[in-house]
Parts: C-alpha cells; structure tokens; sequence
C-alpha cells in the first residue's frame, strides 16, 4: 500500500453537497478522511452546494484553480449521498494504477430499478443511442459508455483536458428525443469525445444511502451480485 500512497499522495475530492444529505454520509467522510491522513494521504478537498450540474460545473472551476497551486495526483468525485469505505478506495486505487492512467475508473453505484430492486449499474449505449444500465457481477475492469459519478478517480490529464476543451460547462442535462440524458453521461460523452475511456471496476461497490443502507448491506450485495 505504501507504493500507492507515495506515487498518488495528493488526492483532491470532489464533493458535490446536498442539503438534505444523510448524517451516514457524513461519517462515512469523517471516516473515510482520518483513514486517509493515517495513512499518509495529504487530502484536499473541495465542496459546493448548487443544483447539481451547476454543483458539479463549479467544481469543474475550482479544481482547475487548485491544480495551478497544489497539483493533485488523482481527483475523486464522492457524491454526498454515498456510502463507500477506505477499503472501497484502495481497492480503486489499486486497479486503477494497474492501467495506463489515461481514463476514469468508478466504482459500481448501486441503484434501484423500478421495481425497488437494487442493482449495481454502468453504462452502454444501445443502437438507438439510449443509455442502458449493465448490472454484472463480472470480476475485473470493463470500459463503458457512462458511469454514475458516484465514487470515481479521475486523472488530471482528463480533468485539465475537459477544462481545456469545455471550460466549467461540462455537466449539462438535456434531451436526447423523448429521454432526459443525465448530466454525468453527458459528461461521460464529453470525456469520451477526446479520446479518454471510461472504466467500471466491477469489485467495487458503492451505493446511494437510500438503496446501500450501510456498510454491511455492500459487503454482503458484493457477495452474492
């Protein structure tokens, strides 16, 4: 683990807030950070609270202002409405640096379908270009059309590039025909767009705290799914 510490020490969040956030989110950061600085971690971290594309755009802004001043190593989104653990990041952590360190690596996000039942998504595009959620249980790393943004590492490379290219404006949610496209898979397009992938990490789990109700409920999700 020193290894990884040492070549990725500088680690900025992302952390788009929302108000009516859970007080589990908000020990699952406190957690979450002292585990880091234990470990060696230095840990800047940068929050907003918006409506969420505005949120995330203004994050977009600041993080481009902090890599002129303090150079992040990775960047990683945490959404305010998730439970994850250190052991979550450092599993990331570690299959991302087993890659060539040009694309972004998130965990699956746990949702829920319509019919209540939890599923750990990512995304492809079908024929029609309609994005449709893929719930493996395969083990390993597979690219894709979208990720939820959730709890993913970005590379500065990708983060300096989209700010180069799109400035702020980069979560934006609009219409594609009759279907609302979020505003992560249209940065997830953006990002593709200039040749970077996108990666789930299939043996990461997290979820959002109405669906992951705790720690315990991901561990035994990732189990059996």
């Amino acid at each position: 683990m020193q290894e990884l510490v040492k070549k990725y020490n500088k680690i900025c969040f992302l952390n788009p807030m929302n108000k009516l956030v859970s007080s589990q989110f908000h020990q699952s950061m406190l957690n979450f950070v002292t585990s880091m600085f234990k470990n060696g971690f230095k840990v800047s971290g940068l929050m907003t609270d918006n409506s969420v594309p505005g949120c995330r755009n203004g994050l977009v802004e600041a993080a481009n202002d902090l890599y002129e001043e303090d150079k992040p190593d990775l960047y990683l989104w945490v959404d305010s409405d998730q439970v994850f653990t250190f052991q979550n990041f450092m599993k990331l952590l570690h299959h991302y640096d087993m890659g060539d360190g040009s694309g972004v690596l998130g965990a699956r996000v746990l949702m829920k379908n319509a019919a209540g039942v939890p599923l750990a998504c990512a995304y492809r595009k079908d024929s029609n270009g309609d994005y449709q959620c893929i719930s493996s249980n395969l083990n390993g790393i597979l690219e894709v059309d979208a990720i939820k943004l959730g709890f993913c590492l970005v590379p500065p490379e990708v983060m300096n590039g989209m700010y180069a290219a799109h400035g702020k404006k980069q979560f934006i949610l609009t219409w594609l025909l009759d279907n609302l496209v979020d505003e992560e898979f249209y940065w997830c397009d953006l990002v593709r767009s200039l040749g970077y992938k996108i990666y789930v990490d299939n043996t990461v789990t997290v979820g959002h705290f109405n669906v992951a109700l705790d720690e315990n409920f991901l561990i035994n999700f990732s189990k059996n799914n």
